[in-house]
């Protein structure tokens, strides 16, 4: 028996206000990547060399008569931030359009819901850019990806005393320290990396005497002595649309391959003689930071909503974070 069309679908009066919709859940990217808007595609961010504003020369600063005083001046770098254009198109039918708009039908806003889902859509593919960003580069830990816990692979979902994840974000707190004399601030980790502290007996050694005793995010930050410790539980599906029975394969954002991902930086917010890890740069597009329009297309009787971003998401402080992988396995 073949689909029916939309306008054979008849609804219930008890459903007229029930939808079901699965959603992208806990994206925390401009959390991890702060948005800076930008003027120009040309724009160049200032930034002061570390060595020249640390060195000393190892001279003391006192001037004798006559004598000129000690001399410095500065040394600037450029970082260059290339927006490109990001965008998709959802198609909403006329049938969709005629029917929802009918007493007593399909309980749904296709417009609106549109709109929604490119925005989201738009979120989660910036959300897998930060991801891969943050692993793809060569942080404070000096590997490609991040390094093991101390404890070997799989070293933070240990259930004994040898669960390193709190040895491990001081250690590294320290080596950032002393690469650029800031204190990182803020930590992501996956989900199942997470959920694996409810059963660390070194995390539930710490918070015991909370009022809570539950290990939660703010509470694992209390223990790492942050601001904030974010949880990367979003999932996204690679596969093509599934044949009839099949579930969809989903992977992780924040640990796409199996093995569990941390990361610890330094976030501030975008300023004037500021540091941190990375920005996500976004240069309007045709006066909107995320323009969306909408046009007729007669040949298969639709509204084509169209959304467009123009957005650069680049590491601009590699020595203030910090990078593990393989957490969980």
């Amino acid at each position: 028996m073949g689909s029916p069309s939309v306008g054979q679908i008849q609804v219930p009066t008890t459903l007229m206000t029930l939808t079901l919709q699965y959603k992208p859940k806990g994206l925390i990217g401009e959390q991890v990547a702060p948005i800076v808007p930008v003027p120009s595609p040309e724009m160049k961010i200032l930034k002061y060399t570390k060595a020249n504003l640390f060195r000393l020369q190892d001279q003391d600063l006192f001037r004798n008569e006559g004598a000129e005083r000690k001399r410095f001046s500065f040394d600037i770098q450029t970082t260059s931030a290339n927006p490109r254009q990001v965008g998709l198109e959802w198609a909403v039918t006329d049938e969709l359009l005629d029917i929802t708009s009918m007493p007593g039908q399909l309980p749904l806003q296709p417009q609106i819901d549109a709109v929604q889902h490119m925005c989201t859509r738009i979120d989660e593919w910036k959300e897998i850019q930060i991801a891969n960003t943050i692993y793809g580069n060569i942080w404070v830990d000096g590997t490609t990806g991040g390094s093991a816990p101390s404890a070997g692979n799989g070293g933070w979902v240990l259930d004994t005393t040898a669960n390193s994840i709190i040895q491990d974000v001081f250690n590294a707190k320290v080596a950032v320290w002393q690469q650029s004399n800031e204190i990182p601030n803020v930590f992501v980790i996956d989900y199942p990396t997470f959920i694996a502290q409810q059963t660390n007996p070194n995390m539930s050694d710490k918070i015991k005497y909370t009022q809570i005793s539950i290990t939660t995010a703010s509470l694992m930050a209390e223990v790492f002595q942050i601001d904030e410790l974010l949880v990367g539980r979003n999932l996204i599906s690679k596969s093509n649309r599934n044949v009839l029975g099949t579930p969809p394969t989903f992977t992780s954002v924040w640990n796409p391959s199996g093995h569990g991902n941390g990361f610890l930086f330094l976030r501030n917010p975008p300023g004037l003689r500021t540091l941190s890890a990375l920005f996500q740069f976004r240069l309007p597009y045709m006066g909107s930071l995320r323009l969306i329009r909408a046009y007729r297309e007669e040949r298969v009787s639709s509204v084509i909503y169209q959304i467009t971003e123009q957005v650069d998401i680049a590491p601009v402080a590699t020595d203030v974070g910090y990078a593990w992988a393989r957490t969980a396995s």
